[in-house]
């Protein structure tokens, strides 16, 4: 990462539907660019950050419960990333969001079915997560 690294933001919704109390941390987020490299959040908050922001520690959701917050990634300036991932240890497969093209218009989320979403919880739970777009911010220092 360059010393031109801005930050970038995504903001995030984990709802646990059904089942029992599920955790949530920023650590299974992360943005993917298309020539592969991928950007792991740091674990920084508080401070200047927008507000809310994800949990950085695991904290429970209870059923019928949501948690909603910004995450934020350093990234490069001039490179966009391709793809919000979000790979919690308990799947497989990583769940991913396409990032629109800059300045898309209209709503810029994008919604996965109960049936994805509760493939990341557990077999006895299910949750639904919302990712928005990145949004540009200050300069890292």
């Amino acid at each position: 990462m360059s010393n031109k690294a801005v930050w970038a933001r995504i903001e995030v919704k984990v709802c646990n539907d059904e089942g029992g109390s599920i955790n949530v941390t920023q650590f299974p987020w992360s943005l993917a660019y298309a020539d592969g490299a991928q950007v792991e959040v740091t674990g920084l908050h508080g401070g200047n950050f927008p507000k809310p922001e994800f949990p950085t520690n695991d904290k429970p959701v209870k059923p019928g419960n949501c948690v909603r917050g910004g995450i934020m990634f350093p990234v490069e300036p001039d490179q966009r990333p391709e793809r919000i991932v979000y790979h919690p240890d308990s799947i497989e497969e990583p769940i991913e969001w396409a990032v629109p093209p800059s300045g898309a218009a209209g709503d810029t989320r994008s919604k996965r079915s109960s049936q994805q979403a509760r493939a990341y919880s557990s077999p006895s739970s299910g949750s639904g997560t919302t990712a928005r777009a990145i949004q540009r911010s200050v300069p890292t220092d």
